[in-house]
């Protein structure tokens, strides 16, 4: 059994897991199972993709795909929420476990959030020296000495 890769992408971008098996029989469906655990969670629940495929409850979030031997598990548009650790499972074998990271848009929010204040501050500053009794002239003089 091959263990699948920790992955970390960004939110809303797709992120892969590979699991193979030996049991490559044509004649047997995939025995590969998904099982996910939520960051902070300390329980496994049931798998959501056994035999390599998704539960109807999970199919807005991932699909998978199979070929003899392999399934993917693919997490269509990644949220915080995906953070985790999956585990794959041939049959009754061990469980190989890979991590999924997803890093948050927080920066942009931050840049967001220091732009308003940025402005905000401006608005005061204008209104304060604009109804001083210094002109902006002599605002500037005094503080270049």
């Amino acid at each position: 059994m091959t263990h699948p890769s920790n992955v970390a992408v960004s939110t809303n971008d797709r992120a892969v897991f590979t699991c193979t098996t030996d049991s490559t029989s044509s004649s047997d469906p995939v025995l590969i199972g998904w099982y996910y655990i939520a960051a902070g969670s300390p329980s496994l629940p049931p798998s959501f993709a056994p035999y390599c495929v998704v539960s109807d409850a999970q199919k807005p979030f991932y699909h998978t795909e199979s070929a003899a031997g392999v399934c993917n598990l693919i997490v269509n548009s990644t949220q915080l929420t995906n953070a985790g650790t999956y585990l794959c499972q041939d049959g009754q074998g061990p469980y190989s476990t890979a991590e999924l990271v997803v890093l948050g848009n927080y920066n942009i929010a931050l840049l967001y959030t220091d732009l308003i204040i940025a402005c905000l501050a401006l608005s005061i500053w204008h209104k304060v020296f604009t109804n001083h009794k210094y002109s902006k002239v002599h605002f500037y003089r005094a503080t270049l000495r």
